[in-house]
Parts: structure tokens; sequence; C-alpha cells
């Protein structure tokens, strides 16, 4: 439809129209930025400034774990000697995997990894965790009581 017909049915002057016309082309940015874009912005950024600064903490709470795990690992090291090649009484081994239980928690690292970091097997450790607070048995013939 062309504008001087609708310029007609609304009883307007053409050049009034285009005046109109002009006016809100210019002004069009304007009109579309109320603010909410801006506001949107700022709570965006506000959002990511407070995640990342919950993630710098999280990632220095881990950084000191970590330090104090290497730590622990060193001292274990030197408090229970080598593990492989020698027979461990049943109370250490159970020392053992109680440490690595305690690690895994602290650092929400998988566990699997561990025990090889301390220098035993992951097949032994598997055994020592089977067994774990089990008393020994005899290997030998126990005598009936009667």
């Amino acid at each position: 439809m062309p504008v001087s017909d609708l310029c007609d049915e609304y009883q307007l002057a053409p050049s009034l129209f285009y005046l109109w016309q002009k006016q809100a082309l210019e002004h069009l940015t304007a009109a579309l930025q109320d603010g909410r874009t801006a506001r949107g912005e700022s709570q965006t950024a506000n959002a990511d400034r407070t995640r990342i600064a919950a993630l710098e903490a999280i990632i220095a709470k881990k950084d000191r774990i970590i330090a104090e795990v290497s730590e622990e690992y060193l001292d274990m090291g030197k408090v229970w000697g080598p593990m492989t090649g020698r027979w461990m009484p049943p109370d250490q081994r159970d020392e053992v995997v109680d440490c690595v239980r305690l690690l895994h928690a602290r650092t929400e690292r998988p566990v699997r990894p561990m025990p090889r970091r301390l220098g035993l097997a992951p097949a032994k450790f598997a055994r020592w965790t089977a067994s774990y607070s089990a008393l020994p048995t005899p290997h030998g013939l126990v005598p009936r009581e009667h």
C-alpha cells in the first residue's frame, strides 16, 4: 500500500509522515536501549566476578591441600619405609589403607593412583583393602579344643 494512500486514510500530510520516519530512524538505537541491556550486562558481569572468586577460592583450597598431602606422602614414606619386597604387619597395612582413604576424602581425587605414589603395587593395595581389619588366620592346622 503506498504511503500517500495511508496518509489520506488517516488524514495526515505526507511530509509529516516522512518527518516522523526520519526522527524514528535517527533515534532508533536510543529507543531500543532502554537500560535493560546495560543492566543485564552489569548483572552478568557481577555474576561472572562472583563465580570467578568462588573458583579461585576452590583452587586456593586445593593448592593448600595438595601441599599438605605432598608433605604427608614424604612423611609416610619415611615412617613406613619401603612397602615392597617385605612383609608388613596387619595393623601397619590398615594404617596405609586408612591413610589412602583419608587422602582420597580430602583431595577428592581417585584412589587408584595413590598407592602407586606411595610405592605400593595396586594389586597389593587391593588385597590389603580386602583384608582390612581382618584377624590373621593361621596357615597351619589349628588344634581342636576338647
